[in-house]
């Protein structure tokens, strides 16, 4: 491509910036980009932004026009400005798959009440001596990801847990 140095990176010629700008206009009109176009397609800025209401509203629509299960999270991304796919992907499994029935409380930290900790207290004590399959245990409490129970029961509830001065 006349665009690309040797190296395989962008130059900022103005005829550079004006494929570019044509090629986001292309990208907008919700068709897949060819492998070569894809190359070219502008990254998400890296800055770490947390999720907005409307942006959970829009994320839950769009997901919810293709169905969860058949989400291609590359179209959702270019409807989504300043998120990736990968960003989608994790936001909507992680934060808002659990909470789908109530979009408000996506994002939201509560505290784990003693009815829950006692539930996966229960939960993680019919595993026995096998290993604990955090998303199975996710899947039997509501509102909390695999990874929350994981971590509270580590941090929090595991037996033989030292407390105290070192």
């Amino acid at each position: 491509c006349a665009c690309a140095s040797p190296q395989g990176k962008l130059t900022d010629s103005p005829g550079c910036r004006e494929v570019r700008k044509l090629l986001v206009q292309w990208l907008d009109a919700d068709e897949e980009p060819t492998p070569h176009e894809a190359a070219f397609q502008p990254k998400a800025p890296r800055l770490r932004q947390n999720w907005s209401h409307e942006e959970n509203e829009q994320l839950f629509a769009i997901v919810a026009e293709h169905g969860p299960r058949t989400v291609e999270w590359a179209r959702v991304a270019r409807r989504m400005p300043g998120r990736t796919a990968k960003q989608c992907y994790l936001h909507y499994t992680q934060q808002m798959a659990k909470a789908a029935r109530d979009p408000e409380q996506v994002g939201r930290r509560r505290n784990w009440s003693n009815e829950e900790n006692d539930a996966l207290l229960n939960i993680v004590a019919e595993y026995g001596d096998r290993p604990v399959d955090w998303n199975e245990v996710a899947d039997r409490m509501p509102e909390r990801s695999g990874k929350q129970c994981r971590i509270h029961y580590c941090n929090h509830l595991a037996p033989g847990l030292v407390v105290g001065d070192w």
